[in-house]
């Protein structure tokens, strides 16, 4: 019966419960440094992804905006769904621009840079797949179709590698991505200036590029 006693008491005296692990690391100078440090890495995405988002967003209200002066002929059609797609898409990298400013929103910011990606593809199938609409075609006609669509896709690429590198805790090392990610903008903006009717989405585009060459100076 003693030894049982004993046996208690030194278990009671020896267990470590999960509250107390969970105190203990949270108070870690080491763990608190690693928090800090990823919450810093984090936190100097912010404000560029989120003014670049906003101008991509802006972008594809553009093109919507082109589609819905001939609405009879426009809308609804390949030209029409390419741009909501690059607006979604714009919106997904400003939201996760903004979750940077949260120190536990890398989840967010995984999530939203994956929307992109997949908002950016589909754009591309959009354009270069989807029946066009009456008077779509006159304007399509003036556009590097096939070009437009694989930079687009290309594009889609680079926010999911971004996507990754967040996931794996690369971030602060993502140079060459947004180097990518400038080049692909930076040819939208050549690509949509020699569209009559989309010279402000082209700047918008140029704009971007401009935002994700400051990105690669924070590396």
């Amino acid at each position: 019966m003693m030894i049982i006693s004993t046996s208690i008491d030194s278990f009671n005296r020896n267990t470590v419960t999960v509250g107390t692990v969970v105190a203990r690391l949270q108070t870690s100078p080491a763990i608190m440094r690693s928090t800090e440090l990823r919450a810093a890495t984090l936190k100097m995405y912010s404000e560029p992804l989120l003014t670049a988002g906003k101008k991509i967003a802006l972008a594809g209200e553009k093109i919507l905006a082109l589609t819905k002066e001939r609405e009879a002929d426009y809308w609804g059609g390949g030209l029409s769904l390419c741009g909501a797609n690059i607006r979604n898409a714009g919106d997904s990298i400003a939201q996760a621009g903004a979750s940077c400013k949260n120190k536990w929103g890398k989840e967010l910011v995984v999530d939203e840079m994956r929307e992109s990606a997949v908002c950016l593809k589909e754009a591309a199938e959009m354009i270069r797949k989807h029946q066009l609409v009456g008077g779509e075609e006159d304007v399509l006609r003036t556009m590097n179709v096939s070009t437009i669509a694989t930079v687009l896709g290309e594009f889609g690429e680079v926010t999911e590698e971004v996507a990754f590198a967040f996931l794996t805790g690369r971030g602060g090392g993502l140079v060459e991505e947004f180097e990518k990610g400038s080049d692909c903008l930076s040819r939208l903006g050549d690509l949509f200036a020699e569209v009559k009717g989309l010279e402000e989405a082209a700047a918008l585009f140029r704009q971007s590029r401009n935002i994700f060459e400051k990105i690669k100076l924070l590396e």
